[in-house]
């Protein structure tokens, strides 16, 4: 003899109540004063876009001079503490210069730095020449 067992019809709106979350108001976000001085890369105030581009290809250009004299592939770099870095854990850092970045980023190096503490792998992070110096 088989019996026939009804199910109940599972009614899902029931089970589930989801929270209806406010939606915030736009707030007008003032830019952090914390950052340190202002980056010669960023458009001055009342700067036209042909002054900006001039004045940061120049800028670039006696950048790259200033370290013709050290940049080279396995030179021991320095990371100098700048606010604007991607972290405080890189400032200070010792690694050496793995090879230079294309010609999009010209004033940009990769470095390889060795593992410190819990680390188990070599970091590669991609930084400016204005934020690095040699090490002798």
């Amino acid at each position: 003899m088989s019996r026939t067992v009804r199910r109940r019809k599972i009614n899902w709106g029931a089970t589930a109540r989801r929270q209806v979350v406010p939606v915030c108001p736009a707030v007008e976000i003032e830019p952090p004063t914390f950052l340190g001085t202002w980056s010669w890369r960023y458009q001055a105030r009342g700067e036209s876009i042909e002054e900006w581009g001039a004045r940061t290809g120049r800028q670039r250009a006696e950048l790259a001079a200033q370290a013709a004299n050290w940049l080279r592939t396995k030179q021991p770099v320095r990371v100098l503490p700048d606010p604007r870095l991607e972290g405080p854990e890189l400032a200070g850092r010792v690694g050496s210069i793995l090879r230079p970045c294309s010609s999009v980023f010209a004033d940009h190096v990769y470095v390889l730095f060795p593992p410190v503490g819990r680390q188990r792998v070599d970091r590669i992070r991609m930084i400016a020449l204005d934020h690095i110096e040699p090490v002798d």
